[in-house]
């Protein structure tokens, strides 16, 4: 969609049909920009996830059961504002 040319020929709409156009662009580029935020923080929470699991999770399946006590530990720790 080429926002720019919907922008630049929505004058030539008659009204009311010129401003509903500026409209709906103007919220297409809002949603776009939420979007973009909740993308980044998406990206921010993944990483923070790989990084978990690579710091208590071992290859070894027999430290796997230590490893997740540790994780449940860490998580009663965080959750009780520690």
């Amino acid at each position: 969609m080429d926002k720019v040319k919907m922008r630049a020929c929505a004058p030539l709409l008659e009204p009311p049909g010129d401003r509903v156009i500026l409209e709906c662009l103007d919220e297409i580029e809002r949603l776009e920009a939420v979007l973009g935020r909740v993308q980044a923080v998406n990206a921010k929470m993944r990483l923070s996830c790989r990084s978990i699991a690579e710091t208590f999770i071992p290859y070894d399946e027999s430290q796997c059961a230590l490893a997740l006590s540790q994780m449940r530990d860490a998580i009663d720790t965080l959750a009780n504002g520690g």
